[in-house]
């Protein structure tokens, strides 16, 4: 990573967890990556400088043990199913910077630079492990955390009983200094989660077990040869091995709620040892589809192909605009369909209305005043949709952006501009300037969750201004809009999907 002082635009770091190789991407996976997606959109069309990293995790027992029934070495295994995970980002419209592999030099020589860092601190020491261990979940578990019948509590699985020999990282050592994270409202969002894993630090902080002997596939400790990384230590570092310039850190990482643990208590720790800031976390809850949990078992798991079958921006919005901030949610048709009417009715039906309005009556859009209602509506839409989004709040921001297209098509109705155009054509013209004028805030501040839609909102009025911030700098006095005549062609061929 490249050091250089930071510049004076505000920066954003924002993550995905590295998604795992031997589980194909599906709606859980494209959640995540969406949002994330949405808010460094938004944030570079705030003119913020923004980072946005995702990647696959590659390393591990799982890994290994099913390259072997494949028939393949793990390297040429992990090779072949990196086009499930990179084919899906374009398909999903995704604008990420960086895609990390942890197989890939780079990332393996930061790991192997961490662990000896920490070897050198004193902070790893070599010692036996026993312990009821998940291979599917690559960790420990205690006998309070296990299920009945000893079952893993996320894959409701037998765990092994092991016995190894292992390095271990001294995590009891930074417990003062997570509890003082802890204690930041602006840790982890939504606040509940934190409140969980200050429940369960209660019961006590172990050292974490940090190595794997008799595992060949794996990134080797520089002070141990027969150990490899714990995949999840492995996993981590990605998020500082993936970072082109360190100006952008700390990192803001999007994650479920299952995987917190690690991120919250092992991660920070390990950050403080090497004298890095810890990141903001972002917890989402988990998909349902028609009420049940998706399991391959049912076969209800929404892949990437079926969830975008009724169109990219679609998709992207009903999942940022379904689930509620940090809680659980269903998939299913109902709930899609009125999401989808949502943005067809509010957004699209208003375009259409406006554009056609202006081009059958042949009206002239030039300078006209802005009303202050207008003015008043964008600047609150604005101002709700940035202090929802600095807490995160997705859904909420949407919500928003949705009361002003529903303030714009009220706007259109109270006035009518398709009859007052035949008694007062002046006023009608400024009617319709006020309209676009709104639609093109609109397009701007919708484009993070439906880039297509607001693309082609752009295209039919000839906008110019491409950011939110741009719009925002300019005087609305000084609103120069557009094409006077809309061509029809555009307007007919308005629609919905990418």
């Amino acid at each position: 990573m490249s050091k250089q002082v930071k510049s004076e635009r505000k920066q954003r770091y924002f993550t995905t967890p590295i998604y795992y190789v031997n589980d194909k991407p599906h709606i859980g996976h494209a959640f995540t990556t969406i949002c994330a997606d949405y808010l460094s959109r938004y944030y570079k069309s705030m003119d913020y400088d923004v980072y946005f990293l995702t990647g696959t995790d590659e390393h591990g027992k799982k890994i290994s043990d099913a390259a072997e029934v494949a028939g393949k070495n793990p390297q040429e295994f992990v090779d072949s199913l990196i086009s499930y995970f990179k084919d899906p980002l374009d398909k999903l419209a995704i604008t990420n910077d960086n895609f990390i592999r942890t197989t890939a030099s780079e990332h393996e020589k930061l790991v192997q630079e961490i662990y000896q860092k920490l070897y050198d601190l004193g902070d790893i020491y070599k010692g036996t492990y026993k312990g009821k261990y998940c291979v599917a979940c690559e960790a420990y578990y205690g006998d309070d955390e296990l299920l009945e019948n000893n079952l893993c509590p996320v894959h409701r699985k037998p765990i092994l009983e092991m016995e190894e020999e292992s390095y271990f990282f001294r995590l009891s050592k930074y417990e003062p200094q997570l509890r003082e994270l802890f204690s930041h409202d602006d840790f982890i969002l939504p606040k509940a989660y934190k409140n969980e894993m200050l429940r369960k630090m209660d019961k006590g902080l172990k050292d974490l077990s940090v190595s794997r002997k008799n595992i060949f596939w794996g990134i080797q400790l520089p002070f141990d040869k027969e150990h490899v990384a714990y995949v999840w230590i492995d996993a981590l570092s990605n998020y500082l091995s993936g970072l082109k310039d360190e100006k952008y850190w700390p990192a803001i990482h999007l994650l479920g709620k299952e995987i917190l643990w690690f991120h919250s208590v092992y991660w920070p720790a390990i950050l403080f040892a090497i004298g890095k800031e810890p990141p903001r976390i972002f917890v989402h809850g988990w998909w349902t589809v028609n009420g049940e949990k998706m399991s391959k078992t049912q076969g209800n798991v929404i892949n990437i192909d079926a969830l975008i079958k009724y169109g990219v921006d679609p998709a992207r919005y009903f999942l940022l605009r379904q689930m509620s901030y940090g809680e659980d949610s269903d998939f299913n048709s109902k709930l899609f369909e009125e999401r989808y009417n949502e943005l067809l009715n509010n957004v699209s039906n208003l375009v259409y209305r406006v554009a056609k309005i202006a081009e059958k009556n042949k009206l002239d859009l030039k300078k006209r005043t802005i009303d202050t209602k207008v003015k008043e509506q964008i600047e609150k839409t604005n101002k709700d949709v940035f202090d929802d989004l600095e807490q995160f709040k997705i859904q909420s921001a949407l919500a928003h952006i949705m009361e002003f297209a529903s303030f714009l098509n009220k706007y259109t109705n109270e006035h009518e501009p398709w009859k007052l155009v035949e008694k007062d054509r002046e006023k009608a013209e400024e009617i319709l300037y006020n309209l676009v004028y709104g639609i093109e805030f609109l397009g701007l501040i919708l484009a993070p969750a439906t880039p297509y839609l607001s693309s082609k909102i752009k295209d039919i009025f000839c906008f110019k201004r491409r950011t939110i911030a741009e719009f925002v700098a300019a005087r609305p006095e000084n609103y120069g809009p557009v094409n006077p005549i809309m061509l029809l062609t555009k307007v007919e061929m308005f629609e919905f999907t990418n």
